[in-house]
């Protein structure tokens, strides 16, 4: 037999226990007792015999043999009372039965009972199926864990493993097993404890494997059972149709159970029962945020209704927020202030955009994980009417962090609507309108960056300069939200010492018009709503920003109409006007535009005005405005390539040297980057990196051959050289002959139009200086005027009369000719000061004196003509006289 055991459990001969009881499970049905009792009782024979080989080391089994070859037979009554108990099916799992063996057992001596104490572990051991709460009867009374150090040998790691294991609960109430035959309880045993192994000790498919194997087994309808049984489905993804019912069941009956809930939400998940589910996760989440439920709603929800998916990663942001009331500014919890945007939902993000959403969802996904401004969320939002609760859902939830305290205040005012999972998202979204609302009230940061703000006298706060303060943080966020600044606000905010310049769109064209209008978005928006002075808001900077956005037309007929006295009303009139008419909209608007108002001149920049149009149209007056167009219209830069060179080195130079900024480092890269044909070309380009420099009249001398480019480069180092220079009046004409030439080259006509515009921009900025007109007779005010005749007056009659008056003196007065003559001298340096002030002349003290010195000069101011404008003087006698 001992030879045959391991033919009929189809092993080889080993001393694995573990491989021993395998082979058993797999061969015991292949033997029924009731079809085949004679082999199921070798089996049983040959799985002893193996288990005793096993733990009996060889060269001792081969002396046992040598000895007592029937030893295996030779039994006592209270073993074979033992080997009948673990043999009877009827009996071996019931507790009952196995208090009577020991009762059997009392009634023997202890040295009886030490002789069997260890053999019987040894029994107990190899016996397969065993219910542990029947074991553990007999452990306690052989005490065999108590004795472990009466073995003469150490026991095995694998003896006390089994002892300790006997302390845990059966998975059930084997007993229920009793009125099955021994293999099919043994089956079922092994399936239930296999599948408990499973679960606990291997990989998922590993117990998905064992739970979808044919098998037939009986099924106890016990509590703890189904319990296990609905765990390990759902571990394992494995649905049952019989356990989702039983979980349901066990959850009406036990409402409160958040497990049973789990459950059923589970078990309805893996039947593709998607409604019952969605039911019971929506009713997890909400009980306790529970982590799986929240999975499970994301990915439902990117399966059915993607277009909700940003907003429901976004309502499953449940970070916590530090109470800031009481807190100084230079708390550590300062910088917690809001629910952050945390690596999770970061990743969702990212995941949802590989979806294919929709373009409102696909650009709130961009904007919040910092991949694009918040332009196209702007653009959304002036067509968000808020007609279907999506809509209103995505208004609210960009609200979190456009939103000012009204915007905020109305996430919390709105009622959640019947749909469960359009309820969730608005609860999230309300908890976080809740928390920056609560920041916004208590926080110490925020109520000394508003006190700055509104206080004209006070300082900017140290700790607003630094990038990364949780002072400057909390004012980025205060910032980004929609608030109507008044204009002093304004601009005391972007005239600071802040770290970033440019802030939030709205904010930021409100600034750039700030020269030019000062627009107050509160009172315009006094008596609309707050979402309406938003939207207007936007389409405010639409319009001026990219008057050809086709969004315009239908944002104009969504919006309700705004007041007169909003800033948005004349542009929407107007573009209401451009419908209408035959020409195209484009080339209606650029006619309509009243270029003197600052709205219609900003919206005029964003056109495609050409640059003879640009040329043509008598009311830009802003010297920068071609720049504007150079850098934004790329049919600029392709028609000035034309152009012969030197004219876009005067262009690009004009900007070089005149203007400021980015603008001024852009046309200086062009400068270096233009490509040059002649030598000449080449020395004037480096004169004109170089910077203004007097020696640069000398290179136009070389421009013998081209009259004009020479003059205009005149024309333009004497601008460059002084900020008060004017052109004199033969250059004012030669400016406007090239510019009302429509047969001249392009360049030099623009070129002109810009330095006609400085002129004016700067005769402007004299007209606004204290300087005033001056008469002939103000002989002593040398900073003046004075025209030929004033200068004849002056300097003539006045002369006449100061030497007259000289004769009226005692000839015995000391020094009175030289007196009389230092007085003729003095005023007729006076007066040619004066006239070449008049004339515009650089040095105008200076060329007096060399004129006293050289009388022939002296015929110079009576011969040229003066300056017909406002110079940095004052304005010509001519318009003195006219506002006597």
């Amino acid at each position: 037999m001992d030879t045959q055991c391991w033919q009929l459990l189809g092993i080889e001969p080993t001393q694995d226990l573990d491989i021993i009881r395998q082979a058993y499970r797999q061969t015991v049905p292949k033997f029924h007792p009731e079809t085949d009792p004679e082999g199921f009782k070798r089996l049983r024979q040959a799985y002893d015999t193996a288990c005793k080989l096993a733990q009996t080391p060889p060269e001792e089994h081969a002396k046992d043999e040598a000895v007592s070859p029937q030893a295996d037979s030779e039994l006592t009554p209270l073993q074979v009372a033992f080997d009948q108990l673990l043999s009877n099916p009827a009996q071996r799992c019931v507790a009952q039965y196995w208090q009577h063996y020991i009762h059997l057992l009392n009634q023997h001596d202890v040295d009886v009972i030490d002789r069997l104490r260890w053999p019987m572990l040894q029994r107990l051991y190899q016996e397969p199926g065993l219910s542990n709460r029947c074991a553990r009867i007999l452990a306690d009374r052989m005490r065999w864990q108590q004795r472990l150090d009466e073995l003469a040998e150490a026991p095995t790691e694998e003896i006390r493993d089994f002892l300790d294991s006997l302390e845990q609960d059966d998975l059930f109430d084997f007993s229920l097993l009793s009125h099955l035959s021994l293999p099919a309880q043994l089956q079922t045993i092994f399936y239930f404890q296999q599948g408990n192994g499973l679960f606990w000790n291997r990989p998922r498919f590993m117990l998905k494997a064992h739970l979808r194997s044919a098998t037939t087994i009986y099924w106890p309808d016990t509590p703890d059972l189904m319990r296990r049984l609905a765990r390990w489905h759902s571990h394992a993804e494995e649905p049952c149709a019989q356990l989702r019912d039983y979980c349901l069941q066990q959850m009406a009956e036990n409402p409160e159970d958040d497990d049973w809930l789990y459950l059923a939400a589970r078990h309805c998940s893996l039947c593709s029962d998607e409604r019952q589910a969605l039911t019971l996760w929506l009713r997890l989440y909400q009980r306790n945020g529970h982590a799986q439920a929240e999975q499970w709603l994301l990915s439902w929800c990117a399966r059915y209704q993607n277009d909700l998916l940003p907003l429901l990663i976004q309502s499953f942001n449940p970070t916590p927020a530090p109470d800031l009331a009481g807190l100084p500014i230079d708390a550590p919890q300062q910088r917690f202030f809001i629910a952050q945007q945390n690596t999770q939902m970061m990743t969702r993000w990212g995941q949802a955009l590989q979806q294919s959403p929709n373009p409102q969802a696909q650009d709130y996904i961009l904007w919040k994980l910092g991949r694009q401004d918040v332009l196209p969320i702007y653009r959304h939002l002036l067509q968000n009417d808020g007609a279907d609760i999506t809509q209103t859902l995505y208004w609210h939830a960009c609200m979190l962090t456009l939103g000012d305290e009204r915007l905020l205040q109305d996430i919390l005012d709105q009622p959640l609507p019947e749909d469960p999972l359009h309820a969730l998202i608005l609860q999230g979204l309300q908890a976080q309108a809740a928390q920056r609302l609560s920041w916004l009230a208590s926080s110490a940061i925020i109520q000394s960056f508003t006190h700055w703000l509104t206080d004209a006298a006070s300082p900017l706060p140290e700790a607003f300069t630094e990038v990364n303060s949780a002072s400057w943080q909390q004012a980025q966020v205060w910032l980004r939200q929609f608030r109507a600044l008044p204009p002093a606000s304004l601009r005391k905010l972007y005239n600071g010492e802040l770290p970033q310049q440019r802030i939030e769109p709205i904010k930021d064209c409100l600034a750039d018009l700030l020269p030019e209008v000062e627009i107050d978005l509160a009172k315009a928006g006094e008596n609309i709503s707050a979402r309406d002075a938003l939207r207007l808001a936007i389409l405010l900077i639409i319009m001026l920003n990219d008057p050809q956005d086709d969004i315009i037309a239908a944002a104009r007929s969504a919006l309700p109409q705004s007041a007169p006295a909003h800033p948005a009303y004349s542009l929407v009139k107007l573009f209401d006007e451009t419908d209408n008419q035959q020409e195209g909209p484009v080339t209606t608007l650029t006619q309509r535009l009243t270029l003197s108002d600052p709205l219609h001149y900003h919206c005029w920049l964003k056109l495609p005005v050409s640059p003879e149009e640009y040329i043509d149209n008598q009311e830009s007056t802003l010297f920068s405005t071609a720049a504007g167009f150079y850098r934004e219209n790329r049919r600029w830069p392709a028609t000035l390539a034309q152009s012969p060179v030197i004219y876009q080195l005067f262009f690009h130079a004009l900007y070089a040297f005149l203007d400021e900024g980015k603008s001024a480092e852009q046309h200086r890269r062009h400068l270096e980057q233009l490509e040059v044909k002649t030598e000449l070309e080449e020395q004037i380009r480096n004169a004109l990196l170089a910077g203004p420099s007097r020696n640069f009249p000398a290179l136009l001398k070389q421009l013998s051959g081209d009259k004009k480019a020479r003059q205009t480069g005149d024309i333009l180092h004497r601008m460059s050289m002084r900020d008060d220079a004017l052109p004199i009046n033969s250059d004012q004409t030669f400016l406007l002959a090239c510019v009302n030439d429509p047969h001249e080259d392009i360049a030099l006509r623009l070129i002109a139009r810009i330095l006609l515009q400085l002129t004016e921009q700067r005769e402007s900025g004299f007209r606004d200086t204290s300087a005033k007109a001056s008469h002939a007779w103000q002989f002593w005010r040398i900073d003046t005027r004075l025209n030929r005749r004033g200068y004849l007056l002056q300097a003539g009659l006045g002369s006449m009369l100061i030497s007259h008056a000289g004769s009226w003196l005692p000839l015995d007065t000391p020094f009175h000719l030289f007196m009389t003559s230092l007085l003729i001298i003095c005023n007729m340096f006076i007066a040619t000061s004066r006239r070449f002030n008049d004339m515009g002349m650089a040095s105008p003290r200076t060329g007096a004196f060399v004129a006293m010195l050289l009388p022939i000069f002296l015929l110079l101011p009576l011969l040229s003509p003066g300056s017909k404008q406002w110079n940095k003087y004052g304005p010509p006698q001519s318009q003195a006289r006219d506002a006597s």
